[in-house]
């Protein structure tokens, strides 16, 4: 084990805590108790030091000088591509380094599906879609007349009913979409055991991986997808990145959504020969420093160890489920009651406290969680909920972090209680 961890092996958050400056600060004069990382995660201060790194040492355009700073841009840039790919288990050719998970997931919807689906084909997703994965084949499905069809959820938990999937399988879809991890629910996809019975249908299995890859380990081929999404602000690195991995013969066959300059291999007045692999994907200057604080993430999260990130986000979720009823005893729970089954987060509403509110009234303790449908108002509206509220832990979640989010929840209590 390494400095991070306890002598018994576990995560020591106080130690992982100090690795990220913005931790140490005081948004408002208050102790920050950042539990919002299941939409942003916070960046190491290894992460920023290897953006630094690049950009004073190797800032150039990579794929294009044929000087020696151009030479180490291309190298950082490829490098991470190929560290990237190690820490998800795929070759480094089959791996789109793209802007976020959303361009990646339109990718896979735009590319892939206008040059297969056509009128009464059918595309399968679940009730509980972030919007990044439910929009683009709404509008695909759309333009080509095929049918949009839906996984349902529990009306009172929300979890994705599964059992319903070999009836909806008889339609034979084309393409089944789903998260790996619902950023509301919490709850992980089955997808070593789904995938084969998608494939036995003669479909395609789409994965947003954007809640996973941060949160437990994750080896793409074992989950049997076809394509998988991710993003990189979701793992400690920054805003702009994230990718998508596709089976090679899915990407050969593939034509590029965006064109123009390093995407191509032949340009004449009149046409243009796209570049192979992943390549004709990534039109454009490449986000190299983007793609460098995306391996360096990697780097930071294999030091971390991913089954111990696991087993501590396990322990503060015991937690949240045991604690959060007693604070705010109206709270409905959704997703999984068992924190073992859970990934990362607990959403709950109230019908005491708006979630909004009870955010506002958090944030006076420097308590920061989410508030609101969380992109995904299908599965709100289907719950009945307007709003939901969402607590997310990351290595740096403190018992600290959990004291002062209950007070939090005791006072708005008091107040709303009146």
């Amino acid at each position: 084990m390494s400095d991070w961890h306890t002598p018994g092996g576990q995560l020591d958050p106080l130690k992982v805590r100090a690795a990220y400056p913005i931790l140490s600060t005081t948004p408002g004069g208050r102790p920050l108790h950042y539990l919002d990382s299941a939409a942003t995660a916070q960046r190491p201060k290894a992460v920023v030091d290897a953006v630094s790194n690049f950009l004073l040492t190797a800032n150039a355009n990579p794929h294009r000088g044929a000087y020696t700073l151009g030479g180490d841009a291309t190298a950082a840039y490829e490098g991470a591509r190929a560290r990237t790919a190690a820490f998800l288990g795929v070759p480094a050719e089959e791996l789109v380094m793209l802007g976020s998970a959303t361009e990646a997931l339109n990718l896979v919807a735009r590319s892939w599906g206008r040059a297969n689906l056509s009128r009464g084909d059918v595309v399968l997703v679940t009730e509980a879609e972030h919007h990044a994965n439910l929009i683009p084949w709404q509008q695909v499905t759309r333009e080509v007349d095929a049918d949009l069809e839906f996984i349902p959820v529990d009306d009172v938990t929300g979890e994705i009913l599964w059992d319903r999937l070999e009836g909806l399988l008889k339609l034979r879809p084309k393409i089944v979409a789903v998260g790996h991890v619902s950023n509301v629910l919490g709850s992980a996809a089955p997808l070593a055991q789904i995938a084969p019975q998608i494939h036995a249908a003669g479909g395609l299995l789409a994965v947003d991986g954007c809640q996973a890859v941060a949160n437990m380990p994750v080896n793409i081929p074992d989950t049997g997808a076809d394509f998988y999404a991710f993003s990189a602000h979701k793992m400690g690195a920054l805003f702009s990145g994230g990718g998508l991995w596709a089976r090679a013969h899915l990407l050969n066959e593939m034509n590029p959504i965006e064109t123009g300059g390093d995407m191509i291999r032949e340009v004449r007045l009149r046409d243009a020969t796209f570049a192979e692999g992943t390549q004709k994907f990534e039109a454009g200057t490449p986000d190299a420093s983007g793609t460098v604080a995306l391996a360096a993430a990697c780097d930071f999260i294999d030091d971390l160890g991913r089954e111990q990130i696991h087993a501590h986000e396990v322990r503060m979720l015991e937690r949240v489920l045991r604690e959060l009823p007693e604070a705010l005893p109206d709270a409905r729970i959704l997703g999984p009651r068992d924190a073992k089954d859970r990934i990362g987060l607990v959403s709950f509403s109230s019908d005491l406290v708006h979630a909004h509110d009870l955010a506002t009234i958090l944030d006076r303790r420097g308590v920061a969680i989410r508030a609101g449908h969380h992109c995904a108002m299908p599965l709100h509206e289907q719950l009945e909920l307007s709003a939901t509220a969402r607590v997310s832990v990351a290595p740096y979640t403190t018992d600290e972090d959990l004291d002062a989010l209950f007070d939090g929840l005791r006072d708005a209590r008091k107040i709303f209680a009146r």
